[in-house]
């Protein structure tokens, strides 16, 4: 941070030549900057929109950074924590409290680490000290959005396990595989033998092994072919070689 607010004129930003990020997917996502400063928005914006194709909206204070979250999705907000109306760490506590899913990242100057430190502890993610090194935002920027993918991809795996359209790896929508999920959380708690059967690549492993992630059996998986054993020793695989296990059984 400049330490003179009231001199627009002085950047916030250490401009470099390094872009910020590259690929599809971050072109899909959209970038929230908070900051009283009109220079520090101004920068913020071009460079993020010219350097990685992300949509980014910029607001002057707290109170209208709240308004936007409200109003649409982002992927991450960059807010500066002294603004007028609502500041950055009053901002941060009503984004907890609504269960807003934004990556923050906080700016700051040298003299108030310490409230970047209280903004961390609220859920702020990340913080740039000012002028900010573009260096440095490339990397914070990229990690907030590539641990924001993974959130709203948890996100939405939960969704369609609540909503009965998956089940552990097994996604479906189809209403008979439906009936088929609502069997397994029957079947997994309890010690039953469950027979599957089906056609070749109907799934019938993809099931079992599903069987055994919800269940309370604490050893690991093992698939057999059945059918790649001999018919003499299929029992012995299955059941074991101590002699008297069964007819036939030697040990």
């Amino acid at each position: 941070m400049t330490k003179n607010r009231a001199a627009e004129s002085k950047p916030d930003l250490a401009i470099g030549d390094a872009p910020l990020l590259n690929g599809s997917q971050e072109r899909k996502r959209r970038i929230l900057v908070a900051d009283d400063s009109a220079t520090t928005r101004q920068q913020l914006r071009q460079l993020l929109e010219a350097d990685t194709g992300v949509v980014v909206d910029a607001v002057a204070d707290g109170g209208e950074a709240l308004e936007a979250l409200l109003a649409r999705p982002y992927s991450i907000m960059i807010t500066d924590l002294k603004m007028p109306r609502i500041s950055g760490m009053e901002l941060i506590e009503a984004v907890q409290q609504r269960r807003l899913p934004v990556s923050i990242i906080v700016t700051t100057g040298f003299g108030s680490i310490n409230d970047a430190v209280q903004a961390m502890r609220l859920g702020a993610t990340d913080f740039l000290t000012k002028p900010i090194d573009t260096e440095y935002l490339r990397i914070v920027v990229q990690r907030a959005l590539r641990e924001r993918a993974l959130q709203d991809e948890v996100s939405a795996l939960r969704e369609q396990l609540q909503e009965g359209r998956s089940f552990q790896n097994v996604l479906s929508k189809n209403p008979r595989m439906l009936e088929v999920f609502e069997l397994i959380s029957h079947v997994a708690p309890t010690n039953s033998t469950v027979l599957l059967e089906g056609e070749t690549g109907t799934g019938k492993d993809q099931i079992a092994q599903a069987i055994h992630q919800v269940s309370q059996r604490p050893g690991p998986y093992v698939a057999v072919n059945c059918a790649a054993l001999p018919e003499t020793l299929l029992e012995s695989e299955l059941l074991g070689h101590e002699k008297g296990a069964f007819t036939g059984a030697v040990g």
